[in-house]
């Protein structure tokens, strides 16, 4: 049973938090009890997303900076990355 009252909100942790509250209703079954399964079976795929997408993410970046690969589309490279990584901070 999750005790609500010492949850604090961080600055800017507001969509975490709505991330958690998303994954423990996820996690209610039917007769309205929790899963505990389900839920750490909820946070392992978010957590592992977000490493995998991340990972992605640092090649994708490096192909222009390291290897001079791709240099004609290093702007629209960086976009999709920046956008894509501020991502992956919330997935887990």
């Amino acid at each position: 049973r999750v005790d609500w009252r010492f949850c604090q909100v961080p600055p800017g942790g507001a969509m975490k938090l709505w991330v958690l509250l998303v994954q423990t209703a996820a996690a209610c079954t039917q007769t309205g009890q929790f899963d505990e399964a389900a839920f750490t079976a909820s946070l392992y795929a978010g957590s592992l997303g977000g490493v995998s997408l991340g990972l992605l993410l640092l090649v994708l970046a490096s192909l222009p900076l390291c290897c001079g690969v791709l240099k004609e589309h290093s702007k629209a490279i960086s976009t999709i990355t920046i956008s894509l990584g501020i991502l992956t901070l919330v997935v887990p």
